[in-house]
């Protein structure tokens, strides 16, 4: 399936339209009237930024130590298979202590 079918199908799910909406085109363009001035208050005492409690740290602290638990296990298990298929490629192309003519994948019989 194509990236504009893909798209084309699943917009409706989330929500999206894909037209243009009629009050947008159809809605007056606005003019800023360049004398107008806009009144900004500034102010020049800065606030000390709130510190997060010890709660909250250790609740978000929990939260990221279930993902980082999941994703280490992950990683390490396809780790583990990935040395493992690779011990069965390196028996399958070269043998363990054959010549190139006597391999298993030269033979036929290669796992």
């Amino acid at each position: 399936m194509g990236t504009l079918t893909a798209f084309m199908l699943t917009a409706p799910l989330f929500g999206m339209t894909l037209q243009i909406d009629a009050s947008v085109l159809e809605a007056p363009a606005l003019a800023v009237d360049p004398g107008a001035f806009f009144a900004v208050e500034v102010s020049t005492e800065l606030e000390e930024p709130k510190e997060p409690s010890t709660a909250d740290l250790i609740r978000k602290r929990n939260k990221i130590k279930k993902v980082h638990k999941w994703f280490g296990i992950t990683s390490w298990s396809l780790m583990t298979l990935s040395v493992a298929s690779g011990f069965v490629q390196f028996y399958n192309q070269y043998g363990w202590w054959h010549s190139q003519a006597t391999n298993p994948c030269v033979q036929g019989n290669a796992i």
